[in-house]
């Protein structure tokens, strides 16, 4: 059956170097015994080399392969992506890389790790693409697994978190009906902790789902209006706790968003815990909604923080990343990057306007529902 493939690939190979490529018999020899799958494909991303790895991974011989654009190699929905970053590897000085699915022959689906760079060509020969593949085959299982494992803890913490916080809300009415501060100091600090281990607990939960599987929504008209009063209520005490003044005022009339209302309350709920975070005491956390031209919704959260450097904003939705001059505050870094993902899957965008020493304003921007698409949505 390894018979074929090799014939087939002495024929393309002498055909690869007629066509496109002319490589020594000695760099073909390297390319062929690599013990990774790797092809050669010209600046068009039409192949002109396959190795035998490569042969086994798309369980495919060459002369299926040689002189297929490469984007077929692909799954539908990363084509796309391969295509770009082909092109891009052509302008980019050193390797570039992204994971992609790629397409066997009998039509499954192999997750795969991808590099490419150029191979510059001597004068008089063309340029030529050099795209290395990795089966991660196993590393996604692995994610998925522990996706599973991280939602099935989430959800044991999170009950037990929720009584915590309902007591404490419950004794806090007690306590300041008796006008005992101490008291009151500490159930809010307790009620704080939970809350904050909650929020954590969310985030983990988040990133493992979105690093496991692309984000899957379940669509509807949300109110935001909704949304917003509920997650401001929910911080409340917090803001107390903290000595911050915490403004949710919103219009009467909003119109309502195509997404998911549950992933939209984890977006607010993100940014207003990150403005309460580095907001001072006896500062103020303001939280907005407009609509904007071409039907959109704005909404904002401003504080009168620290601020941020341009370069601080310019990484700011970067996973694991917290500002350079408040390492001294907890948190693990991941709030704005699922911010940033979960409201580019609503077909959104969020953007940052910060001044240094006065305060950051995050405004997330998403698409109103229109009369039509809400009409098809209650008919369906």
């Amino acid at each position: 059956m390894n018979k074929q493939p090799r014939e087939d690939g002495q024929q393309n190979q002498q055909h690869s170097s007629s066509t496109a490529l002319k490589f020594a018999d000695a760099d073909l020899h390297i390319f062929d015994n690599a013990v990774t799958a790797m092809f050669l494909c010209d600046v068009n991303g039409v192949v002109v080399y396959v190795n035998r790895r490569a042969e086994l991974l798309l369980d495919s011989s060459r002369h299926e392969l040689v002189a297929r654009s490469c984007g077929e190699l692909f799954s539908p929905v990363t084509k796309p992506l391969a295509q770009s970053r082909l092109q891009q590897s052509v302008v980019t000085e050193g390797p570039v890389s992204w994971e992609a699915e790629i397409v066997r022959k009998d039509g499954t689906r192999v997750p795969v790790e991808v590099y490419a760079g150029v191979i510059p060509g001597t004068i008089g020969q063309p340029t030529t693409i050099q795209v290395v593949l990795w089966d991660i085959s196993q590393k996604k299982n692995v994610e998925r697994q522990r996706a599973d494992f991280l939602e099935m803890l989430a959800h044991d913490i999170r009950s037990p978190l929720s009584v915590v916080i309902g007591y404490t809300d419950l004794l806090l009415s007690t306590a300041k009906s008796r006008a005992s501060h101490e008291e009151t100091d500490m159930l809010l600090s307790l009620r704080s902790g939970a809350f904050s281990l909650s929020t954590l607990v969310m985030n983990y939960l988040d990133l493992a789902k979105i690093e496991a599987r692309p984000v899957v929504l379940a669509k509807g008209p949300v109110s935001l209006r909704e949304v917003l009063r509920r997650v401001g209520k929910q911080y409340e005490r917090e803001a107390q706790r903290l000595h911050v003044v915490l403004d949710c005022s919103l219009p009467d009339e909003l119109p309502a968003v195509l997404g998911d209302a549950m992933v939209l309350e984890r977006i607010v709920t993100n940014l207003l815990h990150n403005a309460l975070k580095f907001t001072p005491a006896n500062g103020n956390v303001t939280i907005r909604a407009f609509v904007r031209q071409q039907n959109e919704i704005v909404i904002t959260v401003t504080d009168t923080g620290p601020g941020m450097t341009a370069e601080e904003i310019a990484v700011v939705f970067e996973k694991y990343r917290t500002a350079q001059r408040d390492r001294k505050r907890e948190g693990s870094g991941l709030g704005l990057f699922i911010v940033k993902t979960l409201v580019e899957a609503h077909g959104g965008r969020v953007e940052v306007q910060s001044t240094l020493g006065a305060g950051t304003c995050m405004s997330v921007v998403l698409p109103a529902v229109t009369h039509r698409e809400s009409e098809k949505i209650e008919n369906a």
